[in-house]
């Protein structure tokens, strides 16, 4: 976690980037190659049926997957989410830790495509959602 804390390092990302804030991600870890952070089961967050929307799902995901790339590429290198591939494997009844990890090697290829494995899980351990976010990885010109 960077050195400013969850809680503060969580609202400044909030002010930086104003479309997840939406869900408003509190980030549980910050390191390299894996980030996690939880999205509340919040009346704004929920679909028709009292469930965290798969869309809110989708932004925590690629808001774990972003910060994964921040803390993992060099400043020499910058990215973009590219493709993102999910499935929904149940409910999200509860308030929802959504979680992005890669290993080092996955950086090393030249392939400028970096496949950062995602996942939210329920504080039961019921895995709701799965996938893939694709970055595209190349050197800042």
């Amino acid at each position: 976690m960077p050195l400013v804390g969850p809680w503060l390092f969580s609202t400044l990302f909030a002010i930086k980037t104003p479309f997840a804030a939406a869900i408003k991600p509190r980030f549980v870890s910050v390191e390299p190659h894996r980030v996690a952070l939880r999205v509340a089961n919040r009346r704004r967050v929920r679909n028709h049926l009292g469930n965290v929307h798969a869309t809110a799902l989708c932004t925590g995901l690629e808001t774990a997957a972003g910060t994964l790339a921040e803390a993992t590429v060099p400043p020499t290198m910058r990215w973009i989410p590219r493709r993102m591939q999910v499935e929904y494997t149940s409910m999200a009844r509860g308030p929802v830790t959504c979680t992005a990890e890669t290993s080092p090697d996955a950086w090393i290829d030249s392939d400028p495509e970096v496949h950062v494995a995602v996942r939210g899980v329920l504080d039961d351990g019921t895995m709701v959602i799965a996938g893939v976010v694709t970055l595209w990885v190349t050197s800042r010109p």
